[in-house]
């Protein structure tokens, strides 16, 4: 009855929760880790390939110091490598082990003390399950499977964490992933939803293009949160623009024609961006394809710190559109929402920019945003008003800065305007 009565309160309920929690998301990711398990061993292994293999054990083992034997000591300069902490847990797994265990290397990329003595993935709790998946770098590939393999509904959820990323393994992805959807004969589907959220981290800019644009090519209903992250800029300026250009000549080599049949949807919350990190998210969502719900709340877009960099993304913009043959599209809409978001009127002016050229319907509305300077945003209100595709629907000044824009870009339905001033 005393045991009965424990669990009966409002504490033990809640560790009850928790824990059920926890072992569900244990039980959920288990069949993903072995998977990536078997694939780091094999990439592991073939570091050493043009050795003679060992199975004997070297022990102790350093991060440094000599091994003598070169299979093994390839093979651990390689896991040294991979590890995004750069201390992997030598005294976990044998080097006997390592030629024919995959959970033995994987092991290597857990805590150093509590999984010495387990002999299979079964027997590892959520948290060295957990320090496999970060220590081995492997998150942007997970995305892509979630997004573009599950076949069907997925919840993933990612915090406190930072994510980095071979850049360059990136953009070769990028450029095989046309080829690759022309081989899959799987046809678009909607009878499922993949569910993302990425909360309290860090991720460099590529990263994050890299994870919006698995996001955008997925084929079904995605559902994407990103909460309270920093994206990191990066120093290269030219990478977006090489990327942008990859794009349009991936999309003349899909033959799938625009899809209204699913719905990506982006919530960007409480986030804070450069304006140049902004602008590239706007413009690949502009240039998905397809129809994309995007939400920002409470944001705050640094001002430009390279004038240079926006000029010459400005005149290559044209030189983009002229590779792209699509001609103006209204079979679907882009519907851009910010709420509550701070950004320089320099920063809003590209945005309305960016949306014109975009040769496709977009709606477009921010509600409660602070923008300055003040003055610099009427001469903008006055200068979209004369623009033939473009339709002002709402606009309001409040005080303190704050406003209210609504406005349509290549929608033939026009709403009655109200103009506040």
């Amino acid at each position: 009855m005393a045991s009965k009565m424990a669990f009966d309160s409002t504490e033990s309920q809640n560790w009850l929760r928790q824990w059920k929690a926890v072992f569900v998301t244990r039980t959920a990711l288990l069949p993903s880790v072995k998977s990536k398990a078997s694939h780091l061993h094999n990439g592991i292994l073939q570091k050493a390939s043009n050795e003679q293999t060992c199975s004997s054990d070297h022990s102790p083992i350093s991060d440094k110091q000599p091994i003598h034997c070169r299979y093994h000591e390839k093979l651990r300069n390689e896991i040294n490598a991979i590890h995004k902490r750069k201390k992997p847990s030598w005294r976990n797994a044998s080097t006997d082990t390592w030629r024919d265990s995959e959970f033995a290397v994987a092991k290597l990329f857990m805590q150093q003390t509590g999984y010495d003595d387990k002999s299979s993935f079964d027997e590892i709790d959520f948290n060295g399950l957990a320090a496999f998946i970060y220590n081995c770098g492997q998150f942007t590939k997970n995305v892509e499977i979630l997004s573009d393999e599950s076949r069907h509904s997925v919840k993933c959820e990612l915090s406190e964490c930072k994510i980095e990323d071979d850049l360059a393994q990136l953009q070769v992805e990028m450029e095989n992933k046309a080829t690759l959807q022309r081989m899959d004969p799987r046809p678009i589907s909607t009878d499922y939803t993949i569910y993302i959220t990425l909360s309290s981290m860090t991720m460099a800019e590529a990263v994050f293009r890299r994870v919006v644009s698995m996001v955008i090519q997925s084929r079904h209903s995605v559902e994407f949160e990103f909460s309270k992250c920093k994206i990191e800029p990066e120093e290269d300026v030219t990478k977006f623009q090489v990327e942008m250009e990859n794009q349009v000549a991936l999309q003349r080599m899909d033959p799938r024609p625009v899809s209204t049949d699913y719905t990506i949807d982006f919530t960007l919350s409480f986030i804070t961006m450069s304006a140049t990190v902004f602008r590239h998210f706007v413009t690949m969502v502009i240039q998905s394809g397809h129809f994309v719900k995007c939400k920002f709340l409470a944001c705050a877009i640094e001002p430009e710190r390279n004038e240079t960099q926006l000029q010459v993304e400005i005149e290559n913009q044209a030189a983009l559109q002229r590779m792209n043959p699509r001609p103006v599209s209204t079979d679907y809409t882009i519907d851009i929402k910010l709420f509550h978001t701070t950004m320089s009127a320099a920063a809003f002016r590209r945005f309305v920019s960016l949306v014109k050229q975009s040769r496709h319907s977009v709606k477009c509305e921010l509600e409660r945003c602070r923008i300055t300077p003040k003055q610099d945003v009427r001469n903008l209100i006055v200068e979209m008003k004369s623009q033939a595709a473009l339709t002002v629907t709402h606009f309001v000044k409040h005080p303190y800065k704050i406003w209210d824009i609504s406005f349509l870009v290549n929608v033939k339905v026009l709403p009655d305007v109200l103009l506040t001033f």
